[in-house]
């Protein structure tokens, strides 16, 4: 049996630690988890970065006059601030430079000040700047860096199989599931009835 998101957290620790760009990252608060796709593919998302709390780290905000808050999501005591998504089979069925410049795009949207919300570019278009072409070129080259600096071959010897292929090799595929936490309406004074008060 191999345990995918326990293999993938040792990839992205080691990400973290070598690459310039991620070492604002404490890998200990994010939340590696996986999900089944019903298809594989070339189509579709490979993987998914979600912020554990509000710009600017904030734990409420407000939107069109409704008060939310982001649960607080607390594993072995220790308060988590993201939750990366990997796809399966879809991740899987990638070549090992598309996974890392997957892992890198994921991670390059970690805020660089590592407070749960997202890496905000200036312009209209923030999250991944004004060409998304142009982001991706920079994901690539990440990964090339990444993998230009030797990291331990037998710690991405996984990463190179296809999803049947660790299936053939390892039998059962398991890891962390997890639902994306959802942000809790606030109420306020005004709509707590009497037996609030």
């Amino acid at each position: 049996m191999l345990d995918y998101t326990a293999k993938m957290r040792e990839v992205i620790e080691d990400i973290c630690r070598r690459h310039p760009a991620f070492r604002h990252i404490d890998v200990d608060r994010i939340i590696v988890c996986f999900s089944q796709t019903r298809r594989a593919g070339d189509h579709g998302t490979q993987a998914s970065l979600m912020p554990l709390r509000f710009q600017a780290g904030a734990r409420e905000t407000t939107v069109d006059g409704v008060r939310w808050r982001m649960p607080q999501v607390v594993l072995d005591g220790t308060e988590m601030l993201y939750l990366l998504h990997l796809y399966l089979p879809r991740f899987c069925d990638r070549a090992l430079e598309e996974k890392l410049t997957t892992l890198c795009h994921e991670l390059y949207h970690v805020n660089p000040e590592f407070n749960g919300d997202l890496r905000r570019i200036p312009g209209q278009k923030w999250q991944h700047g004004g060409s998304r072409k142009q982001y991706d070129e920079l994901m690539r080259r990440m990964a090339a860096k990444y993998l230009a600096g030797n990291p331990p071959k037998e710690l991405l010897d996984f990463l190179a199989l296809d999803f049947d292929g660790l299936r053939r090799k390892h039998g059962q595929i398991s890891g962390l599931r997890m639902r994306r936490p959802r942000p809790i309406r606030v109420r306020t004074d005004q709509e707590a009835g009497p037996q609030d008060q």
